[in-house]
């Protein structure tokens, strides 16, 4: 009897394993199958332009002497060794009169510019150029800084630069709209070419024969910027519409020698307080 009950659990052990072990089988190929079956949605992904990197974007790689029929390939060797870096940085808060002309810093924006200013100045770093739109509040801004770097640096203070292709304007139909609409189509049609120039004057690598990293400093508007950092990033610019960049806050890109461009940060504005935190 004793040897009767041992053979049904043994029996009935080997049963359930058998079962347990089949049913994991089951289970694994059901759930592997629309990995391992369906479409990968990288595949379609790898189609997009902008997964790769145009590596002459700015057109001053330096081209070897190409071999009949064949394309023009990049000299490597003739790539700088040094970077640009350039501090991109929004306007502070600035006030509109309906049917005025008339602009420029608020209260809050000349606090959230005397911060931004004072961060500027602590890095240390010998600023070269400061580049700025003719719109007031952008002017205001770009002195503030100029004042305060003069004062810490005054044997080597940055040139002011006046630069109206940074000027605020249409610059491409965002996807998806904003409560805006659509913007006009004359203006959009001067905007596009007015800010796509700007960005092809003031981005671009170092050459071969510069001895140093170079430093820049671009105040202009929060729109204006995004279009930049989409730009640069080689991203459609379409999607300027889907973040935001707070008022004098501060967007740092690394142009290396060989056409990289990173964007080492984007809207910092961790110097200022909570209550002059705003965005656009």
């Amino acid at each position: 009897m004793a040897s009767w009950s041992s053979a049904r659990i043994l029996l009935g052990l080997g049963v359930g394993a058998g079962c347990g072990l089949e049913y994991i089988k089951i289970r694994t190929s059901a759930d592997a199958e629309p990995f391992c079956d369906g479409p990968n949605y990288l595949d379609s992904l790898r189609e997009c332009p902008y997964l790769h990197w145009d590596w002459n974007w700015d057109r001053r790689a330096v081209l070897k002497k190409p071999k009949s029929g064949q394309i023009p390939e990049i000299d490597e060797k003739q790539n700088s060794a040094y970077s640009r870096h350039i501090y991109c940085v929004t306007t502070g808060l600035c006030f509109k009169r309906e049917g005025s002309t008339l602009r420029g810093l608020q209260r809050e924006g000349l606090y959230q510019v005397l911060n931004l200013t004072k961060t500027l100045v602590s890095t240390g770093l010998n600023f070269r150029n400061i580049y700025s739109s003719s719109l007031q509040e952008d002017w205001d801004t770009a002195q503030h800084l100029l004042e305060g770097l003069k004062n810490e640096y005054p044997y080597n203070p940055p040139t002011l630069i006046r630069e109206d292709l940074l000027e605020d304007g249409p610059t491409v139909v965002p996807i998806p709209l904003t409560s805006s609409g659509l913007p006009n189509r004359s203006d959009l049609f001067i905007g596009q070419i007015k800010i796509e120039a700007g960005f092809r004057q003031l981005f671009y690598r170092l050459n071969k024969s510069d001895k140093e990293d170079v430093y820049d400093i671009i105040v202009a508007q929060p729109d204006v910027i995004k279009y930049f950092i989409c730009r640069a990033l080689q991203l459609p610019p379409e999607a300027l519409s889907r973040f935001n960049l707070n008022w004098a806050s501060i967007t740092k890109f690394t142009i290396f020698g060989n056409g990289v461009v990173q964007a080492s940060s984007i809207g910092d504005s961790g110097y200022q307080p909570p209550t002059l935190l705003a965005n656009k």
